[in-house]
């Protein structure tokens, strides 16, 4: 009868009301901090060589430019066209490093190993109905970001410093991405996606460790509280850890010589930045239940 016709066509909707998504993505970022920091190394060799002369001293150098984002999400559809979801993602961003070296013996390292999580919340509308669905999909997140930091300089058999910390901070932000839901029966969902997100923080504090240290060049003390700053030079702005206001390395300084271990760090230094805003596209799967 067309009444039971009814009724029948009522109960292939709504659809399972829970699920899990699992989306995959790579995400863009300009970490203009650390871009900003690789050219200051290349310039100081630069001057190095010609100014000293040096001419045997090279710059090797890294700065990630995107990273993978590997996404789970547990949701729940509110209404059949509206699902509220607490994305919960690992972002291993990447390894910043520098290396100087010459062939006297003299070498200058730094890494900084970049991850961060976060987690959220966000909803997702879709247009329509059907096996293909469009949608929108926008939220809030929090990320906490790490960063594996690590210094240290030879001259010959000399260790001049070694210094090491796990310094962090947390960003707050949010995404928004359009895509399309490929539904394949009533469990599973197949999603390709773009979008774009703002997270961005800019204090990174960490008890800092040391190796030992030749009496010459000063000392760290190994437990001191310090954070990541962008200290200004003649020839560019360097990322290096600063406590109490006072430089934890020495940092070079062009023709003009350079800052000392312990001096005031030079006005204009301030926190680093990190910014992981930027463009993301992948596909998820989905599975309903």
């Amino acid at each position: 009868s067309a009444s039971t016709g009814a009724a029948t066509a009522k109960t292939e909707y709504p659809p399972k009301k829970y699920g899990i998504r699992f989306q995959p993505s790579i995400a863009l970022a300009s970490l203009s901090d650390f871009n900003a920091n690789a050219q200051y190394w290349s310039s100081e060799a630069a001057t190095v060589q010609v100014s000293a002369p040096d001419p045997s001293l090279t710059y090797a150098g890294s700065v990630p430019s995107g990273f993978p984002q590997i996404q789970f999400e547990p949701v729940m559809r509110l209404m059949p066209n509206l699902e509220a979801g607490l994305p919960i993602a690992f972002m291993p961003v990447g390894t910043v490093s520098d290396n100087l070296h010459d062939g006297n013996g003299v070498t200058v390292v730094d890494s900084f190993d970049i991850t961060a999580f976060s987690v959220g919340l966000d909803l997702r509308y879709l247009f329509g109905q059907g096996d293909m669905q469009p949608y929108i999909c926008g939220g809030f997140m929090a990320v906490p970001i790490n960063i594996n930091y690590s210094a240290a300089a030879t001259q010959a058999s000399t260790e001049l410093y070694n210094i090491t910390g796990d310094f962090s901070g947390v960003a707050v932000g949010g995404q928004v991405s359009a895509g399309l839901d490929w539904h394949l029966g009533d469990t599973f969902v197949v999603s390709p996606f773009a979008g774009y997100q703002l997270a961005s923080a800019n204090s990174f504090q960490a008890q800092v460790k040391s190796g030992p240290v030749s009496t010459s060049s000063g000392a760290v003390t190994t437990g001191e509280t310090a954070q990541l700053e962008v200290v200004p030079t003649s020839v560019g702005n360097v990322v290096v850890p600063v406590a109490n206001g006072q430089l934890m390395v020495p940092v070079l300084n062009g023709t003009q010589g350079s800052y000392s271990f312990g001096e005031n760090a030079p006005a204009g230094s301030r926190p680093l930045a990190i910014d992981l805003s930027g463009f993301f596209f992948g596909i998820g799967v989905s599975a309903f239940f």
